[in-house]
Parts: C-alpha cells; sequence; structure tokens
C-alpha cells in the first residue's frame, strides 16, 4: 500500500464472493488483507485509509456488499451520500 496519510481508518464487512472485485478497485486502501469474520462464512472484515473521511464514497459502487462498521462518522457520511444519490432519482 502506498502511503497516502490516515485521515480516517474505516473497519467494513465486504461479501467474500466480491473479495476479487473489491481488493482490485479499493485493495490500494487496505491496511492489511482481509480477515474471515467470526461465525460467517459470508463475511470478512478489512480496515481502509482514506485521507478524509468523506472518500468513504469510494465503497458506494460495491452497494450492499461492503457495509461500513466503523466510525460512526463514516457511517453518518456514507447515509449522507447515499440519500444525495436517492434524491436525485425522488419521484415525486
Amino acid at each position: 500500500m502506498e502511503d497516502r496519510g490516515i485521515g480516517a481508518r474505516v473497519t467494513v464487512r465486504l461479501r467474500r464472493e466480491r473479495l476479487d472485485m473489491v481488493t482490485r478497485i479499493a485493495g490500494g486502501y487496505f491496511t492489511a488483507p482481509p480477515v474471515p469474520e467470526a461465525h460467517s462464512d459470508e463475511w470478512l472484515r478489512v480496515d481502509v485509509v482514506y485521507r478524509v473521511v468523506e472518500a468513504v464514497r469510494h465503497l458506494m459502487p460495491f452497494g450492499t456488499d461492503v457495509h461500513i462498521v466503523s466510525p460512526p462518522e463514516a457511517r453518518i457520511e456514507m447515509a449522507r451520500a447515499i440519500a444525495e444519490l436517492a434524491g436525485l432519482y425522488d419521484a415525486a
């Protein structure tokens, strides 16, 4: 991993069947290889680092295959991004 500075360390769950795709696109942000999540054959956990917490939007293309676990600021930022996107397609 190249030195990107650590502004935001984010823990995510990722669906095991999407590991190759997530690694190709976001693997440069991993702090270590993903590890199996306790009590689950479907999910892995990995920490990623971004310069700023707003960069978690980088994970949006993975949809429900990636879940932000922590920190709360990263979860809030992702929720904000999703709300903005949903607003673009509001039927009203």
